[in-house]
């Protein structure tokens, strides 16, 4: 089936899960960038040490982005709004893919009994 045609026929048949979708997509973009924040954020040590430029005074850790640093946290700093992005990111992505999945079989089930 054509992905295309595979879209707009689940938009058609079940837009409430389709909306859901979009919505927990929307979530998981600023988990996504959340998470791999604290995934790069270095410490001071580190920062000079890699990148040889030493993050702003005042600062415990910051991520590398375009040759300059955005304030961050390391996850030792932070771990439960580390936990909270990891979250936010995992539930809606297994809820796109389980829900992909499911309309996937459904039309496949359909298409078997026609």
């Amino acid at each position: 089936m054509n992905v295309g045609v595979f879209i707009a026929d689940s938009f058609g048949k079940r837009p409430f899960v389709s909306v859901a979708q979009v919505l927990a997509f929307l979530v998981a973009l600023p988990a996504f960038f959340s998470t791999v924040s604290f995934a790069d954020a270095l410490t001071r040590d580190q920062a000079v040490a890699i990148y040889e430029l030493a993050l702003p005074p005042g600062w415990t850790a910051g991520v590398m982005n375009h040759g300059h640093y955005y304030r961050w946290w390391t996850i030792q700093e932070r771990p439960v709004l580390f936990a909270v992005s990891v979250f936010f990111l995992a539930i809606p992505m297994l809820f796109i893919w389980g829900s992909a999945f499911w309309i996937w079989r459904r039309n496949r089930m359909h298409d078997h009994a026609v």
